[in-house]
């Protein structure tokens, strides 16, 4: 029995000798022969070995197990120990730890910043995914094998299983990095390395140039040219094609020859890569070949190599005028016949032409025939396609038959091909007869035009049908002697057979002037009409405003108010008004306040008796609106002032400020930061402890918070969203300062700026916490150190007594002895 008491005491002896007070693993090279605290079963049960005041008895070993038991009845300390740490009765064995820590599970490793990366990894545990592991090993390579340092210390580990986070900063910008992280278990096993590469963002410098555009192809047409290839990309994804550089040349263009190139001046913007590209050249004149070719840029000015050459001629106009197909022979005088067609265009039967080229024989007109026939020299200027153009051929011998044709020209002397052939006979005798004059002159008006009737005369006397009109007007009379002074109106009909109702409507002429009209018809041997009479017309001056509105009302629905009237006209309730003048006002409105009243935009009036409304989005709450309107003609008239309504939205004025929160509280616990606090509380309401309150006020300082000392607290800027009533809020104060003890306060605004009472001021410290049972005692170092007292020493965590006096003679202490920690107040 003596003999089983020294063995045991003398196991007690060793394992308090490896335990007290280090961490250092490579010293438990026996611990597989001696009693030994299972770490996987009792994270803090190796650091009771101090505490240990046990009689030898109080160890029972059970040789068929390796267990080593803790008889509770003998050793009351010790058990309550293992309560403190909850360890299991069994974490003490004899039994060897040969079971290393599992690799760092679902490793991540990102760079979303400049110079700083984020690693993420569920911890292993202790013997493989299971307890915890006693620390990490972090390395960081370069892609050479390098050791990049940092100053970051690795946490330490948490439950397997559980999420670790970490942020590293000062790491060489865009560089790509190996991340090497191993768990240790409290005896030195290791686990397997998991490692991951990452690229560390950095400020960003496009060095690549966009691909060279491969399919530049050209489609040449009448003065253009149009250039098409595919948008090129660009190699660096995080770039794109910023703008093309188009050149031409008269040769083929080459790097040597680029610079001499023509820059071609455009305001396309490149699409996505792979679209099609096109750009349209218009030219004045015919080009000649041209070459083409492009190189591409980014936005960093990277430009790409050469484009293959396009080449291509910006050619003339190379459509001729449609044929004349309906070339007509008129009735013939003696020595006149006048002719009649519908224009063609320039292009076809687009546009205008430029000349005709008119021709006449005594024998049919053919394309064979065209060159011996008699061109007839005359300056017509052709009208749009579509229009019917009229001449009279003078100068020819009575009593002879005669055949015309007709061809159209643009302006490149492009020519239509021969019209169809159109003949007449002259008159035997001369043609002296002049047609009748119109006797019938008289006008319509209707605001702003003027229509002018007539009956046609003939070509001699009232017979036949004539060749032109002349109509003339003045603000006199006319008589013949003011014809060749006196203004014209152009663009009037052919003249009809005698006897035919003819008109011409005209809109230019200016209101409340009285002004006359004449006419005179001509022939085709130019015998002409003796003036007409005379007609006159007045355009009257509009002096009728718009009718006043009379119905005008208002309608509130939310916090929407909706005008609603009814359109009058121009003139009284007749025709359309030009615009409105709608105002509104805080006062009655009468005609002397009109001006001060609020002009609001309207759209144009619709006709008369037209159902209006408008929807005013924009008033103030609790304010009575009063609004009136105004119709105004385009000759500015302007009606009376409507009738006057009101209205008013109703909103009730918010006074009930946020309940105040009664359960502020500081978040007390292990900390992984020096410099901040969590708080939490419950979210009041809007209005009370009703709805969601608008923003929050935190404060803090280093003594309770009240409402005497609520402004000169310092501001927490960036305080969270307020949630629905009743929920948990939290917020992290950041900027705070360790071993210093910060109170805080919160209070909960609404929507209207109504603010909460002062919450309760809890208090919080941040500190750093030693466990006294493996660092002697020094339990008291928690409130009283100064946090620089403490500092890394190799393997150890080294208190500094200058620092910190209660510390008194406290020996370096293991790593795992010291943590941050949150004290609440």
């Amino acid at each position: 029995m003596k003999t089983r008491i020294v063995e045991i005491l003398s196991a007690l002896i060793i394992l308090f000798a490896i335990f007290s007070c280090t961490d250092d693993v490579t010293k438990a090279d026996d611990l597989d022969k001696t009693p030994r605290v299972e770490f996987s079963q009792c994270t803090a049960c190796y650091e009771c070995i101090d505490d240990f005041q046990c009689p030898q008895d109080a160890f029972i070993i059970d040789e068929a197990s390796g267990k080593v038991y803790i008889d509770q009845n003998r050793c009351i300390s010790c058990y309550d120990c293992l309560n403190d740490f909850e360890c299991q009765y069994d974490a003490i064995t004899r039994l060897p730890d040969l079971m290393a820590p599992a690799s760092p599970q679902n490793i991540t490793v990102i760079s979303d910043s400049i110079g700083m990366i984020e690693i993420s990894f569920f911890a292993p545990g202790d013997d493989s995914l299971t307890g915890i592991a006693y620390l990490y090993e972090l390395k960081i390579n370069d892609l050479a094998g390098n050791i990049f340092a940092t100053d970051f210390t690795p946490t330490l580990p948490q439950y397997s299983g559980a999420l670790e986070f970490w942020q590293i900063g000062d790491l060489p910008e865009n560089d790509t990095l190996s991340v090497n992280i191993t768990a240790f278990d409290e005896v030195g096993h290791s686990s397997s390395p998991a490692i991951t590469q990452v690229t560390v963002k950095g400020e960003y410098f496009d060095l690549v140039s966009p691909e060279p555009i491969t399919d530049l192809t050209t489609i040449s047409t009448e003065y253009t040219i149009i250039l098409q290839w595919t948008a090129p990309a660009d190699p660096d994804p995080r770039a794109n094609v910023s703008s093309y550089a188009i050149k031409s040349f008269t040769e083929e263009i080459t790097d040597a020859n680029w610079d001499n190139a023509q820059d071609i001046v455009y305001d396309l913007a490149p699409q996505a890569p792979g679209s099609l590209e096109e750009l349209l050249l218009e030219f004045t004149e015919p080009s000649g070949l041209l070459y083409f070719a492009i190189r591409s840029l980014d936005a960093a000015g990277n430009i790409s190599q050469l484009s293959n050459n396009a080449s291509a001629e910006a050619t003339t106009d190379i459509t001729a005028p449609a044929d004349i197909t309906d070339l007509i022979a008129g009735t013939p005088g003696n020595t006149t016949i006048p002719l009649s067609w519908t224009a063609t265009g320039d292009n076809g039967y687009d546009g205008t032409a430029t000349a005709y080229e008119i021709r006449y024989a005594e024998n049919e007109i053919t394309a064979t025939t065209w060159t011996d026939a008699q061109e007839y020299i005359q300056n017509i200027t052709p009208h749009p396609a579509g229009t019917t153009e009229n001449i009279t051929i003078s100068g020819l011998i009575p009593e002879t038959e005669y055949f015309f044709a007709i061809k159209a020209y643009d302006e490149v002397n492009n020519i239509s091909n021969i019209s169809n052939s159109a003949s007449a006979i002259t008159e035997a005798t001369a043609d002296t007869e002049a047609p009748a004059p119109v006797t019938d002159l008289i006008t319509q008006v209707n605001d702003p035009e003027i229509t002018i009737n007539w009956t046609a005369t003939g070509d001699d006397g009232n017979i036949g049908t004539a060749s032109e009109y002349s109509l003339y007007y003045a603000q006199q009379e006319l008589t013949e002697a003011d014809l060749e002074t006196a203004d014209q109106i152009y663009d009037l009909p052919f003249p009809a057979a005698a006897g035919t109702e003819e008109s011409v409507t005209i809109d230019f002429l200016e209101a409340g002037i009285t002004w006359y009209f004449a006419l005179t018809a001509t022939d085709e041997a130019a015998n002409t009409s003796q003036i007409s009479n005379n007609a006159t017309a007045i355009i009257p001056l509009d002096t009728t405003p718009p009718a006043a509105i009379t119905d005008l009302s208002t309608e509130v629905i939310d916090e929407v108010v909706t005008l609603s009237w009814t359109a009058t006209g121009d003139d009284g309730n007749s025709g359309t008004a030009f615009s409105y003048d709608l105002r509104s006002h805080t006062e009655p409105i009468t005609e002397q306040n009109w001006l001060a009243a609020t002009s609001i935009p309207t759209s144009p009036p619709a006709a008369a008796g037209t159902p209006e409304s408008l929807n005013i989005t924009d008033l103030e709450a609790n304010i009575t609106y009063y609004f009136a309107i105004k119709a105004e003609d385009d000759n500015d008239n302007i009606s009376g002032i409507s009738n006057v309504c009101d209205a008013m939205i109703i909103m009730e004025i918010d006074v009930t400020p946020p309940a105040a929160i009664t359960n502020l509280s500081v978040n007390d616990g292990q900390s992984s930061y020096n410099n901040r606090i969590t708080i939490n509380w419950t979210a009041p309401g809007d209005d009370g402890n009703t709805g969601t309150c608008d923003s929050y006020e935190i404060r803090y300082r280093t003594s309770p918070i009240t409402l005497n000392n609520w402004d000169s607290s310092s501001s927490f800027n960036s305080p969270p969203d307020p949630g629905s009533a009743g929920s948990n809020e939290s917020c992290v104060v950041t900027g705070l300062s360790s071993g210093t003890v910060y109170y805080f306060a919160v209070r909960a605004v609404d929507e209207a700026g109504n603010m909460g009472e002062i919450s309760n001021s809890p208090g919080g410290k941040i500190v750093y916490q030693i466990v006294s049972s493996v660092c002697n005692d020094c339990s008291n170092c928690i409130y009283d150190c100064d946090q620089n007292a403490i500092s890394d020493a190799g393997p150890y965590k080294v208190i500094n007594p200058d620092l910190c006096e209660a510390c008194g003679d406290c020996l370096p202490c293991p790593r795992g002895a010291i943590r941050l920690w949150v004290i609440g107040y």
